[in-house]
């Protein structure tokens, strides 16, 4: 006798073989809620892409974000990822 899956399924419920799920599993990493005040936390990210889209040199977008806001606080474009491209950054 063949079945399917959920019928199988079923019949273990009916007879106490099988227990349903309960709800979702609790997240292992719950979102960390945003910082309160500005500049107290920024986040620093760089982004490797064809930015100009064939119109110039592929390039890495260096950016300062605050965590409060999500106000840019600092943006340009670096030739690569790199320790000097975030240097230079913070210099400017």
């Amino acid at each position: 006798m063949q079945v399917s899956k959920e019928t199988l399924r079923a019949w273990l419920i009916d007879a106490g073989l099988w227990q349903a799920a309960r709800g979702r599993w609790p997240r292992l990493h719950p979102p960390r809620p945003r910082r309160s005040r500005l500049g107290e936390l920024v986040q620093i990210d760089g982004s490797p892409h064809a930015w100009f889209e064939g119109r110039g040199p592929r390039c890495t977008l260096v950016a300062f974000i605050d965590d409060a806001s999500s106000r840019v606080m600092h943006a340009h474009f670096a030739p690569v990822e790199s320790s000097q491209g975030y240097l230079d950054a913070l210099r400017t």
